[in-house]
This record gives structure tokens, C-alpha cells and sequence, in this order.
């Protein structure tokens, strides 16, 4: 597969030539990887062909290990019978047992939480809050006309608002497509989550005051006030600690798997793709 799934990448599935995997001696089918790549969407046909690939192998070893572990011969693995011939629900109940045996990490002592949260205080901050008022002016997301017309506008009434923002109220009733230009443009307050991405990410840098440029959405521009700011404050470290012990415990485990995976594809034989193209990778962040 180091060619198809290296340097081709087609853009539909039907333009794909499926590689020849074997995984210690057992066949992996194209028809079985075609089903599979159902359940991977990507960017392309091909990311999700190796992503299947990847997924099929690793289930493949998972059950072979079972099998060995156990020494039974009731896994589906020995014979020659092949992983699609065992229960999808009974695959992934035996996955999870083997992972539970064979992949343990260690659990995060207080300690560690404690140097964890010193070393990251930035993220243990509140929310900030802002009270906001906006008057929207609607442009059409894919009309690039209608929008270079519309922001033009936006302009001109920010420069209305600069010279009097006691006029704002009835801007926003005169102009505003917004149901808040019932009540003088106010969006009450905000947190993060509570509008549009693209509308959040400005708005929260902005500090008190008229905003001195119109704020482009999906949905048009808006000019904006930011009434008043309330600053996330460092949440204590109590507050915070069952979060961070339970993250900590679960990065552990991703690890660990990670870690015991790469030991079975490095001792299998595997043909037809890579090893190192389906070791899992590990985000230590």
C-alpha cells in the first residue's frame, strides 16, 4: 500500500486500487476495507482508506492476542476465521477486556495534579462575561457583492455612532435585522458558546466601548459594543482537582494503549502497508 496511500490521493473511493494486506498470514479483503472506510470519514478517499486500513489491522491483532492470551479457540481468531465472521458487539466487549488486562497506566497521584495545575494555571481560569448591544446588517454568506455593499454601510453608521453613541439605540431599530433592535440592539450577557464562532472569537478580545471596525459574520456585520467587562478570575485548586485527576488518569490510558498497540504491530508480520504508517500516535498534551 505505500504507494496507493502515500501519493495518490483520489477523491472517491470508486477511483481507489485497494493494497493487498496480510496480517500474519490472514488476509485483509479489499471488500472488507471498502466496508470498513464507511466508518472513517476524511478529507479524502484515500486518508480513509489507510485510516481503515489502520483499523482493521489493529482490531485483527487485538483478537489474535485474546486468543493467545486466553488459549481458547473460541475468539474467532485460529482456523483461519476471519474478524467480519465474529459479532461486531462481541469484537469490541473483547477489545475493551484485553485493554483493561493489558494496557493499566498508573494513576495520577495528588501530587501530580497539584504540578499539573501549577504548571498550567492558564487554563484554570472562569469564563470572562461580557454585556454587549450590536446592530446587524444582514449580507448574503456567498454574495461577495452584496457584502462589499453592505460593510460599506456598516461603515458609515460606525462613523454616526462614533461622533454620537447615544444615537445607537435607534440605529439599531432603524437598521437592525436583529430581534434585539427591540430593546436597543442589547444582547444581554455573554459567555463563550452562546454565538456564532466567528462572532465569539472578536467579540471577547474586544475591550470596552464601540468596537472601531464592523464585525463580520456569516450572517452580515455587525457593530458592536461591549457595555462591560467581566475578567475570568484563577479558579483554586481544590475546585479543580477531580478534572484534572481524571484527565491526567485518561491521558494515562490513551498512552498506555498506545503504547501496547505499537508493541503488537511491531512483533507481527504485516504486508501490504507500513508499519509505522499504522502505529497509533500519542498527543501528550
Amino acid at each position: 500500500m505505500s504507494q496507493t496511500c502515500s501519493q495518490h490521493t483520489p477523491e472517491t473511493a470508486a477511483d481507489i486500487s485497494f493494497p493487498t494486506v496480510t496480517v500474519n498470514g490472514q488476509e485483509v479483503t479489499a471488500a472488507v476495507i471498502a466496508g470498513e472506510m464507511q466508518y472513517h470519514p476524511a478529507r479524502s478517499a484515500n486518508e480513509a482508506l489507510l485510516e481503515s486500513v489502520r483499523s482493521l489491522i489493529i482490531k485483527q491483532l487485538l483478537l489474535e492476542e485474546v486468543n493467545g492470551v486466553s488459549g481458547s479457540t473460541d475468539s474467532g481468531i485460529d482456523d483461519g476465521t476471519h474478524i467480519t465472521e465474529i459479532d461486531s458487539e462481541d469484537i469490541e466487549g473483547t477489545i475493551s477486556r484485553l485493554l483493561e488486562e493489558k494496557a493499566l497506566p498508573a494513576i495520577a497521584s495528588e501530587g501530580e495534579c497539584r504540578q499539573y495545575y501549577q504548571m498550567n494555571e492558564a487554563r484554570f481560569v472562569s469564563e470572562p462575561l461580557i454585556a454587549a448591544r450590536h446592530i446587524l446588517l444582514p449580507a448574503a454568506p456567498d454574495d461577495m457583492e452584496d457584502r462589499d455593499k453592505v460593510k460599506r454601510q456598516a461603515t458609515e453608521i460606525l462613523q454616526q455612532l462614533q461622533d454620537d453613541i447615544g444615537c445607537f439605540a435607534d440605529l439599531a431599530k432603524h437598521y437592525s435585522v436583529c430581534p434585539s433592535k427591540e430593546t436597543g440592539g442589547s444582547l444581554g450577557q455573554l459567555s463563550r458558546g452562546q454565538t456564532t464562532p466567528e462572532f465569539e472569537r472578536q467579540v471577547f478580545s474586544l475591550p470596552e466601548g464601540l468596537a472601531n471596525f464592523p464585525i463580520e459574520s456569516r450572517y452580515g456585520y455587525h457593530l458592536v459594543e461591549i457595555e462591560k467587562r467581566v475578567e475570568g478570575e484563577q479558579l483554586p485548586f481544590n475546585m479543580v482537582k477531580a478534572k484534572i485527576n481524571r484527565y491526567l488518569n485518561e491521558r494515562a490510558q490513551r498512552k498506555a494503549i498506545s503504547v501496547y498497540i505499537r508493541e503488537l504491530i511491531d512483533k507481527a508480520t504485516i504486508d501490504g502497508v507500513e508499519k509505522e504508517a499504522i502505529c497509533p500516535s500519542f498527543d501528550n498534551n
